[in-house]
């Protein structure tokens, strides 16, 4: 009962994290990875609610600070590690790292918006430039210029959310907003 739940301890994670992505897979299990600060910055987990158990994910070598991440059609995570403007996917069936795939510009602090057709869109930091994710090409192509600057003074931006009508609405750190139509 939503009404008359409870709250109850879990396992923790190996790794502490603020700031960090998360996806529940199709499975059930979740995905965590990084942090913008903590001791899990170069670190992603599973959490299986099943068995109440956490398990590493291999290393990428790679950082995952304020990391983005996202579902892609086949049930694999797209990662971002930010200070190395690359992308991995994570396979959860075999619990392995591939495809990495370098994005056109600063992922930090960035807000990805994934459309119907499950591609992914991001505004590079403190530039107007936006690129797409293709899942189907495991590639980052330019998307296009965003008519408003949406980064501060200190390269914070806000969220970015898909609307029911399909576009996408971001909320810019400098107080202006724009919206991406397909």
């Amino acid at each position: 009962s939503y009404v008359n739940g409870t709250w109850s301890a879990i396992d923790s994670m190996a790794g502490t994290r603020l700031y960090f992505s998360t996806q529940i897979l199709k499975d059930g299990r979740m995905y965590v990875a990084g942090g913008e600060y903590g001791t899990g910055q170069s670190a992603s987990e599973i959490y299986d609610p099943l068995t109440d158990t956490w398990t590493a994910c291999p290393s990428t070598g790679h950082a995952y600070v304020d990391a983005n991440s996202e579902t892609l059609p086949d049930g694999g995570v797209l990662q971002a590690c930010e200070w190395d403007n690359i992308t991995f996917v994570y396979d959860p069936l075999t619990n392995t790292y591939s495809g990495q795939q370098p994005t056109l510009g600063t992922v930090d602090e960035s807000a990805w918006v994934k459309f119907p057709d499950s591609s992914i869109v991001f505004v590079d930091m403190s530039t107007q430039n936006s690129e797409r994710y293709i899942p189907s090409l495991n590639q980052w192509i330019v998307d296009g210029p965003v008519p408003v600057v949406l980064y501060d003074a200190i390269s914070e931006t806000g969220p970015g959310f898909l609307l029911p009508d399909g576009r996408a609405f971001y909320l810019g750190g400098s107080g202006h907003t724009a919206y991406r139509s397909e």
